[in-house]
């Protein structure tokens, strides 16, 4: 069985580590899980902050750790991720695709979205690249991360594996509402926090 390491992280002098302490930790604790949270300077400015995420990872990739698990800090760990132990070796990186007509009750919306609030990556030189460049882009703070990253992993031969919903699962609407669709064996809960502290100008 495949090992893989479970990460997130924060930025120094923010709210985000008392989210974390909240959250993930003790989330990943109740199923003897570890979860390493990373340390990242605070700009005070939510794009700059949130396009950390792919540095952290570069830096995670660049030590040599495979099987990466990425996860924001204020996520919840509801149940055993085995999916991680099982996705074929011949995949290079996970996540979940939304898709905006059931998530949103759209029926005729075909937007879809990539989620980067759980990310599983190998660590290969072709998924290096992909993050670097990732980070390159979003590094400025003016694109959201998770936007550079659903418009350029098509530019990479990589082969992806589309997460089930329970593995990125939304607690919470925009608007503040409960989610349209019902998950019963959620996986990973994201409560997005940020959402809270975005508009406080709390970053």
């Amino acid at each position: 069985m495949r090992p893989f390491s479970i990460y997130a992280f924060v930025t120094q002098d923010s709210p985000y580590q008392e989210v974390a302490e909240q959250y993930i930790i003790p989330s990943a604790k109740k199923l003897n899980l570890e979860v390493k949270i990373l340390k990242a300077p605070n700009y005070h400015a939510w794009g700059k902050n949130v396009a950390q995420k792919p540095l952290m990872i570069s830096k995670l990739l660049e030590e040599g750790i495979d099987n990466i698990v990425f996860l924001d800090c204020d996520a919840t760990i509801d149940s055993y991720p085995q999916l991680f132990h099982d996705i074929p070796d011949e995949y290079d990186i996970a996540f979940h695709t939304l898709h905006w007509n059931t998530w949103y009750n759209r029926p005729k919306d075909t937007t879809t979205e990539l989620l980067s609030g759980t990310l599983f990556l190998r660590n290969r030189p072709i998924v290096k690249k992909l993050v670097n460049e990732w980070y390159e882009k979003a590094s400025d703070g003016s694109i959201w991360e998770q936007r550079i990253l659903e418009k350029i992993i098509s530019n990479y031969d990589l082969k992806t594996y589309d997460l089930p919903l329970s593995y990125c699962f939304i607690n919470v609407m925009p608007n503040g509402k409960e989610p349209y669709v019902k998950c019963d064996n959620v996986i990973f809960r994201h409560h997005q926090v940020s959402r809270i502290y975005k508009h406080r100008g709390e970053l």
